[in-house]
């Protein structure tokens, strides 16, 4: 697998500042901390102790993204709705959810889909599922034809740089 780093521009960002990089034909960010640590009598850097450990109990602001990507697949979608249930079953009480659906896969999420049960099986575990608004446009559907309990974000890429800008977990289902 290789990684190359595009030096050409650099984020800044809460806590350090993003690179982005490319893997695979897709592009990450990696994120390389600004703070200052003191040094140890024998010039040692040392964290600072107050600093948070930044779990789930810490901080319940952060989440976890799933982002479903790809092929109108009504299987792989039950699958991902199925994989947030599990994480919000898995982790400590009150620590949010996102599924955002991009692509053509936005279909499956309208008002009278094969995928109703699971839908509403997602949004009573209190996950949030949200549309991409621009696939949304590329399928010729409206906010409005989705199915009840379902959002959307203007733009899923953004709403997924931010959401990670925040702090929250990525995952590509």
């Amino acid at each position: 697998m290789e990684t190359l780093a595009l030096n050409a521009w650099k984020l800044d960002v809460p806590g350090g500042i993003a690179t982005p990089m490319v893997c695979n034909g897709i592009i990450t960010a990696s994120l390389a901390r600004t703070e200052v640590w003191p040094a140890d009598a024998e010039g040692a850097l040392m964290p600072d102790t107050d600093f948070s450990n930044d779990t789930p109990e810490a901080d319940t602001s952060r989440g976890v993204l799933v982002h479903s990507a790809g092929p109108a697949e009504s299987a792989r979608l039950a699958a991902t709705l199925r994989s947030a249930g599990n994480a919000v079953a898995a982790l400590p009480p009150g620590v949010p959810v996102e599924v955002v659906v991009q692509g053509p896969g936005v279909g499956l999420l309208v008002t009278g889909s094969t995928l109703g049960k699971p839908i509403n099986e997602a949004i009573g575990h209190g996950i949030r599922i949200l549309a991409c608004r621009n696939s949304l446009r590329s399928a010729d559907l409206t906010p409005g034809q989705l199915h009840a309990g379902v959002g959307s974000v203007p733009a899923a890429i953004a709403h997924l740089a931010t959401r990670q800008w925040e702090g929250w977990a990525y995952i590509r289902l």
